[in-house]
């Protein structure tokens, strides 16, 4: 498995402008895992501005708020929302 981390060094990136992350499904735990990375090492992060796709079908919202309010602490701020009217009547369960 790569991580960010050894993805960067392999290209020989210190920095990246735009990271775009689609995960289907997954994408708060291993945001929240590689963040995590740079709290712990008290680093700054290696990216300038995150694209993701969240998925949240069967999710509680409050801890999805919860979980934007954590990343926001890293500097991180939600700039543009779109909602899918598709993953409105969409059960993954039923797929």
């Amino acid at each position: 498995m790569y991580t960010l981390a050894s993805l960067m060094q392999l290209n020989g990136h210190t920095h990246i402008d735009v990271l775009k992350i689609d995960i289907e499904g997954r994408e708060f735990e291993t945001l929240s895992s590689l963040l995590r990375t740079y709290v712990d090492a008290d680093q700054q992060l290696s990216f300038g501005q995150l694209q993701l796709e969240t998925h949240i079908w069967s999710k509680n919202i409050a801890p999805c708020l919860q979980w934007w309010g954590r990343q926001s602490t890293l500097g991180l701020r939600m700039s543009q929302i779109e909602v899918c009217v598709f993953a409105m009547h969409y059960d993954p369960s039923k797929a």
